[in-house]
């Protein structure tokens, strides 16, 4: 307001500067015109013209601002729209995070319910699983014991007490064996693969210590080896198959 006040001050003085000079031209035609009234006039015009140009700078400047202000007042106006959607946005996004709270609330509280009786259900299972347990240690423990009597029965069926605790007529281990078939014939001797000491040794030994003797591959040709074993064996074999016979014929009950 104040700068339209101004303008219109400034275009007032501007006719009134106007009027003066037609006035003085007027007068100045009836009669002589003095030299400092010429350079009064010349004066006059040039403040004139100088007034105009900034009349006319003062109006260029008033589009100026006037366009600015309407720019401005556009701008505010998509501010003001655009801060209220942001206002509208920021209510929804509230809104929807009171319903997310409210929601995740109840699915907590059901999600801990669940658990509680998830819990619940594992100590039933727990507790079923430990008496099953029980059962289950209690039914070995009865097996082992049926098992026991039943091969202590079938033990009895097989051995009477009459004969399998007498001392004297007691089986000896050796004597169970069942006797073999046809040992294979004798091939031929070969002293070359046979050292004489170590057969001299097997010859004395046991017949299981001859059998897990470490063997020479090279003692394998033309079954030499594999005689000597046979016949060493075969002997022991003999004398226990005598004492058999013997310990069952020559003292008969």
């Amino acid at each position: 307001m104040q700068f339209n006040e101004a303008v219109e001050a400034l275009q007032n003085r501007i006719a009134g500067l106007e009027t003066r000079p037609m006035a003085t031209t007027s007068a100045g035609s009836v009669g002589a015109v003095s030299p400092d009234a010429s350079r009064h006039l010349l004066a006059k015009e040039a403040r004139l013209a100088h007034a105009r140009s900034n009349r006319n700078k003062a109006l260029a400047d008033r589009q100026q601002t006037e366009a600015k202000l309407r720019d401005l007042d556009s701008a505010t106006t998509d501010l003001e729209k655009q801060v209220h959607r942001l206002l509208e946005a920021v209510a929804a996004k509230r809104r929807r995070i009171r319903e997310l709270k409210t929601y995740f609330e109840q699915r907590l509280t059901r999600s801990s319910d669940v658990v509680t009786s998830q819990g619940e259900e594992c100590g039933r299972l727990q507790e079923l699983v430990d008496h099953l347990q029980e059962n289950l240690q209690k039914a070995s423990k009865q097996l082992k014991s049926v098992t026991c009597q039943r091969d202590h029965a079938a033990v009895e069926k097989i051995d009477p007490p009459s004969c399998s605790n007498h001392p004297y007529l007691v089986q000896r281990p050796e004597w169970l064996f069942p006797r073999r078939g046809p040992t294979p014939p004798t091939l031929e001797w070969r002293d070359d693969l046979i050292d004489e000491d170590r057969v001299r040794l097997l010859e004395d030994a046991a017949p299981w210590e001859v059998l897990t003797t470490p063997v020479d591959p090279l003692t394998f040709e033309d079954g030499g080896w594999f005689a000597h074993v046979v016949r060493v064996y075969s002997t022991y074999e003999d004398e226990h198959h005598r004492a058999n016979w013997d310990s069952t014929h020559a003292f008969p009950i």
